[in-house]
């Protein structure tokens, strides 16, 4: 938890381990192992209902596409596509003993890298003014 150390298996080619290691260092940036442990000890207090079983699975699911994107944000096309092949070469090879870096929903996280699109300064704005109307709206008087 302190110091969050990343094991590589040995005979990855460079294209395969930058991928990987950018990964990696996203969810130690974002200290995503401290959540995920929160996540859990959350889940064992409430072990016995269904709906705290689906939050930890969708935490999860929602880390790495999140992961995904930040690294995303820093690739151009030809780098989206060897980030897709790599996430695809490692999920067919999973070891019981280690957490892969494939993860889960490798088709949907694949299809998320495929139609990556980054953000336009027009969608900020529009999206920034929407939210200063709604708290607008919220934090006056209706009458």
């Amino acid at each position: 938890f302190v110091k969050p150390k990343i094991y590589v298996p040995y005979g990855l080619d460079d294209t395969t381990k930058k991928c990987v290691l950018e990964h990696e260092q996203t969810h130690i940036k974002y200290a995503d192992h401290i959540i995920k442990a929160i996540g859990f000890v959350v889940l064992c207090v409430h072990w016995f209902n269904p709906f705290a079983w689906f939050l930890l699975k969708m935490l999860y699911s929602d880390i790495e596409l999140a992961c995904d994107e930040t690294v995303l944000s820093k690739c151009n096309e030809t780098e989206r596509k060897e980030y897709a092949y790599t996430l695809l070469s490692t999920a067919e090879k999973t070891n019981v003993f280690a957490v892969s870096f494939g993860g889960s929903k490798i088709r949907i996280r694949i299809e998320n890298i495929l139609s990556y699109k980054k953000i336009s300064y027009f969608s900020i704005a529009v999206f920034s003014a929407l939210i200063m109307a709604i708290c607008y709206i919220l934090l006056t008087n209706a009458s």
